[in-house]
């Protein structure tokens, strides 16, 4: 498959090391390459950024500039580009600006000259909340409150367009994306939290000297963040707090109101730029973070809670965190509240080591790379879906007497059906080769029909992909290529009990070999784990694998052929992990109260029948067939399998466009719980739910 392109734009070079927009431009190159895209860069101004080019060049990235180059002397002049011939010739599948002021003039030609092209914008933060809190929060004129003007308007109504024009907007937190998403009525804004790693400061609370404020003094709200700290704040500390423990100044291009804040204090120390904030992380006490207005999330606090060096905010410096206060930071909204808060952290060393090791956890779990980086994998994996567009109706089905009728369309059902039934044919979209295709109607029965002409999947193998999706993603439209690439991505370890099917081809194909496992069974004669006519046997019952080896188990029609299908059930779940995912598909009885079963296999081995003995197709058995031991109910199912402290969905799908039609449509996921109960709990409940036979 082509590699994919992408075009990262932004007003600046990526000055990772000066200010936190840019690292978050910085780290989005690397995510993209990461996921394995061509990736290039464009900044609309690249003066002065001679080292980041050489750093992006390093990295295989070429680097573009619209309005002004770099230094000639590292290529600069052949670097001025045409934005319009970049998008016309670049075959971006995607382009990424960075800050709406960059996207605005470049989104209609991306349009004009690459209309297939994905525009994405980050918004970094939403530009007019920021500057409508600092015009609210300013100094009163003549005894009046500050006002907004046209200008404001104006503005605002650009970066609302911006946002509006684009395929999505990625934002640093859930808050920030829904006021997008309400004010543009759409769910367009996709929260991808800032990433930040590094390892905790090994100097322990006694030897720790000084407090820290960092900020890019290009930013308004760290201007005045700093005359805060100085005029209002640091009045009301003990002086001797001050002695011991000045204040260090980090940040670049401080403005002249910056400079005259530090000259007036003693224990106040202007650094300006450094090209590391680790020994000034890692060596103060504390951090500081004094801001009255501002946006989005502080990348300050990030890094200086990753290091395990507490702080002190005010609650705009802890927006779009889910950050306590006395849990994971102090806050103080009040000059005075502030300055208590930093005169107790100071020389609390017990307090100080708890909010330390409760800061710290905190970012790891929530804005470590790996974190981030599968957050940023979904929702480019949504973005570039080609299914995203096309209705799926999904429907979890619920226990008897539970609220609500249910929501399936049959009438719409059953017109779809008849009309693809007499036209012998569908015209829709492959969820599994993620192509166009027919489905071809070959049998009245349309849940083993439909087949596609591009893949040869059936109805209910698309089911199946739904249902994984569902359960990966949250949604049912991925296709499986997007579902194969999460799993490379996050290398997780997948089982399907079939070797010759069009799903577990496809998975052979597009998984790392580490990654997959494929199975068939050939019968009692063969012991687990042996290879049979090059083909890996395994017994469902008895399997040869170790406890908790797969993140994903897939079985599509399978567990109605083996004798005891409850211990099959148990067997699955002792070889996932915690927190996996099984997902499957069976002969079902929505509304049924128990299991039929049909046949079972007594002490000697014989098989009994109960019913009319029924067979399926199988590639292995051509002649003969396999036998159906059971159809299964969502009660019993739903039962044994929270007995074992497991979570149970079972889903009804239906789509035109994905070839999935049917009031059958029924595909299950399990979730393992992180503890599951034990194995003398699940057998009482083998007991109890496998209902009557027949």
């Amino acid at each position: 498959m082509e590699t994919r392109r992408v075009l990262i734009c932004a007003p600046r070079m990526p000055e990772f090391d000066r200010e936190g927009g840019s690292r978050r431009v910085f780290h989005f190159l690397e995510f993209f390459q990461q996921a394995g895209w061509n990736v290039s860069f464009a900044a609309d101004n690249a003066e002065g950024g001679e080292r980041y080019v050489q750093i992006l060049q390093q990295m295989g990235i070429p680097v573009y500039a619209f309005q002004r180059t770099f230094s000639s002397g590292t290529n600069g002049d052949d670097a001025l580009t045409n934005a319009g011939g970049l998008f016309r010739e670049g075959r971006f599948d995607l382009v990424l600006f960075a800050f709406w002021v960059c996207a605005e003039p470049y989104i209609p030609l991306v349009r004009f000259l690459s209309p297939s092209t994905k525009v994405v914008v980050d918004s970094i933060d939403i530009h007019f909340l920021r500057q409508s809190r600092g015009v609210f929060c300013s100094a009163s004129h003549n005894g009046r409150p500050a006002t907004l003007n046209a200008d404001y308007a104006h503005e605002m109504r650009r970066e609302l367009n911006v946002y509006a024009s684009s395929d999505a907007v990625l934002t640093v937190s859930q808050k920030e994306a829904d006021l997008i998403n309400d004010l543009v009525g759409k769910s367009l804004a996709h929260p991808i939290p800032d990433k930040e790693d590094g390892s905790a400061s090994l100097t322990p609370f006694a030897e720790r000297k000084g407090m820290l404020f960092v900020g890019n003094f290009r930013h308004p709200p760290n201007v005045q963040a700093v005359e805060y700290l100085c005029r209002d704040i640091l009045p009301k500390l003990p002086p001797a707090i001050l002695e011991a423990h000045p204040v260090y100044i980090v940040g670049n291009d401080p403005n002249e109101t910056v400079l005259n804040c530090c000259r007036q204090w003693k224990g106040v120390r202007l650094v300006g730029w450094a090209p590391s904030l680790l020994p000034y992380i890692h060596g103060v006490r504390l951090s500081l973070i004094p801001l009255l207005y501002g946006a989005g999330t502080k990348r300050k606090l990030m890094q200086s809670l990753m290091a395990g060096t507490p702080a002190v905010s005010t609650s705009v410096g802890i927006e779009g965190f889910d950050l306590q206060d006395d849990r994971h930071v102090l806050v103080g909204d009040t000059p005075m509240a502030f300055a208590g808060s930093i005169a107790r952290l100071i020389n609390d060393q017990d307090l100080w080591q708890r909010l330390a090791k409760e800061g710290r956890e905190f970012v790891k779990t929530r804005h470590g790379g790996d974190v981030v980086f599968a957050k940023f994998s979904r929702v480019l994996a949504e973005l570039m879906n080609p299914l995203s567009g096309l209705t799926v109706f999904c429907e979890e089905m619920q226990p008897a007497g539970s609220p609500g009728p249910s929501r399936f369309e049959e009438e719409l059902n059953n017109t779809a059906r008849d009309q693809a039934v007499r036209r012998g044919k569908l015209k829709g979209f492959c969820n599994l080769s993620g192509h166009a295709t027919e489905f071809i109607v070959s049998s009245d029965n349309l849940r083993e029909s439909l087949v596609s002409t591009v893949s040869s999947s059936i109805n209910r193998n698309r089911q199946l992909i739904c249902a994984l999706s569902m359960a990966i993603f949250g949604h049912p439209r991925a296709t499986l290529a997007a579902t194969a690439a999460h799993i490379n991505q996050n290398q997780l370890k997948v089982f399907i009990a079939e070797a010759n099917s069009v799903l577990s081809s496809f998975l052979e194909r597009k998984l790392k070999r580490k990654l997959f496992v494929c199975s068939e069974y050939f019968g009692p004669a063969h012991q687990s784990g042996e290879i049979v006519n090059g083909i890996l046997h395994e017994d469902l019952l008895r399997t040869s694998f170790a406890d908790e080896t797969f993140d994903v188990v897939i079985t599509g029609e399978v567990l109605e052929h083996v004798p005891d299908a409850v211990a099959a059930e148990k067997e699955l779940m002792r070889i996932l992990k915690p927190g996996g995912i099984y997902c499957f598909t069976v002969p079902f009885l929505p509304a049924a109260d128990h299991d039929l079963i049909l046949a079972d296999v007594d002490e000697h081995g014989n098989v009994r029948h109960f019913a009319e003995p029924q067979f399926h197709l199988d590639s292995l058995r051509p002649q003969e067939g396999i036998l159906v031991y059971r159809i299964f109910s969502f009660n019993d199912l739903k039962q044994r399998f929270e007995a074992m402290g497991h979570q149970f969905r079972s889903y009804r799908f239906w789509s035109e466009s994905l070839g999935i039609l049917g009031s059958d449509c029924w595909a299950h996921t399990v979730r393992k719980a992180e503890k599951a109960n034990t194995a003398s709990d699940y057998a009482e409940v083998s007991r109890t739910a496998t209902g009557p036979t027949n």
